[in-house]
């Protein structure tokens, strides 16, 4: 998620842009749980690219020498989900302790900010069914 590069992620709801973070008023405790959270965020991107790299890297060399083993690819592919979910999980729990963090004043101004957002997106969808499928 880069997005969390610029903003706070909100697990189940989103991302607030750095703007809108910016307007409530961090600490310097509640500041540095989001860089925390936010830089776990990239280590586990940047540790999967690298993944899906060395992944692509070893199945091309596996086909030139031609041994496809479809079973190999299966296990290969459900253990790196294993490991994405975990790192997901850790994640999310990262930004879960910066909701904790926020006082209830910050809370309720994020949480309006996600309602107008909603409300928005909202509105966006109802245009787009009014004008019908695309011809």
């Amino acid at each position: 998620m880069a997005h969390a590069q610029s903003g706070m992620v909100v697990p189940g709801y989103g991302v607030i842009s750095q703007q809108q973070l910016d307007t409530l008023a961090l600490t310097d405790a509640q500041k540095a749980l989001v860089s925390e959270a936010r830089d776990a965020q990239k280590a586990a991107w940047s540790a999967h690219r690298t993944d899906m790299q060395a992944q692509r890297t070893a199945q091309l060399d596996a086909l030139k020498a031609g041994k496809a083993d479809p079973r190999a690819q299966v296990k290969a592919m459900a253990d790196r989900q294993a490991q994405m979910m975990q790192a997901r999980t850790t994640i999310t729990d990262k930004w879960l302790a910066v909701w904790d963090a926020l006082d209830d004043a910050q809370r309720q101004k994020v949480s309006t900010l996600l309602a107008e957002r909603a409300q928005l997106k909202q509105e966006r969808l109802g245009q787009r069914m009014q004008r019908g499928p695309a011809s």
